[in-house]
């Protein structure tokens, strides 16, 4: 099947259609692909992506600009500008509420690295405590009553299990593909696609939230950028069997 091909045979029915769910694989990988040409940072080049796979599954490919698509490389200069147009605007809308809750001035770095190394731990304990007492306050606390902020209780449920995924997979205790299959029950692009942008819900709804709770003053500038660096450390992903093999056909060349 070409891109082309694929592109054209695009539906949300990947289930119960083999022939839609064979052409959302297609466009998934060569999307992914060429996402990995820009230079954003990991966290908006993911759910730029996730967000563009999504799109294209439910209606994107049937735009008046994809309609025009008549060739591979037309398809793929659309999936390049379509991927490029949001990640830009996941960019200005994040600059954005930093320049919101953030004064102007002196403050502490906001990414904490909580995947701290043997011998960082050994030789800094200072940070190691520090790093854990953070991370113990965001999992205990922050998550919680941000789940606290949706009306209905299975989407409450749904919120603690994605950043419960998410804390696996940055910390390397399971893969992407193990999650997608117990999340869904389900393999596939598109199975993977519903996940990532579920994840990437739960990851604005806790920045929003920490957002806020800066805003309404129950947080300090230096609380709200440590918090914050927990839900970008959310973003750290274990390969999957796909980025795995690829990474190692890489290798080989």
């Amino acid at each position: 099947m070409t891109l082309l091909e694929a592109f054209r045979a695009l539906s949300p029915d990947t289930d119960g259609n083999p022939t839609a769910a064979a052409a959302f694989e297609v466009v998934y990988e060569e999307l992914e692909r060429l996402s990995r040409r820009f230079t954003f940072d990991d966290g908006i080049r993911e759910d730029a992506f996730a967000e563009t796979a999504m799109n294209m599954l439910y209606g994107g490919s049937r735009t008046s600009g994809a309609l025009e698509c008549d060739s591979d490389a037309r398809v793929r200069g659309f999936l390049r500008r379509s991927f490029y147009h949001m990640a830009v605007q996941l960019w200005r809308a994040r600059r954005s509420l930093a320049e919101d809750t953030i004064d102007d001035g002196d403050h502490p770095i906001a990414l904490v690295d909580l995947a701290l190394s043997a011998e960082e731990a050994l030789t800094q304990p200072d940070l190691m405590r520090e790093a854990l007492a953070i991370e113990q306050r965001f999992v205990e606390q922050v998550v919680p009553a941000c789940a606290e902020t949706f009306k209905q209780p299975q989407a409450r449920r749904d919120f603690v299990v994605a950043v419960t995924q998410m804390r696996a997979l940055a910390y390397k205790t399971t893969t992407i593909d193990d999650v997608v299959l117990e999340a869904t029950g389900r393999t596939g692009a598109a199975a993977e696609a519903t996940v990532h942008k579920r994840h990437q819900r739960a990851r604005v709804r806790l920045a929003d939230f920490i957002a806020a709770e800066a805003a309404a003053g129950r947080l300090t500038a230096e609380e709200a950028d440590r918090l914050r660096g927990c839900v970008s450390f959310l973003h750290r992903r274990a390969s999957s069997a796909k980025e795995a093999a690829r990474a190692a056909q890489r290798e080989q060349r």
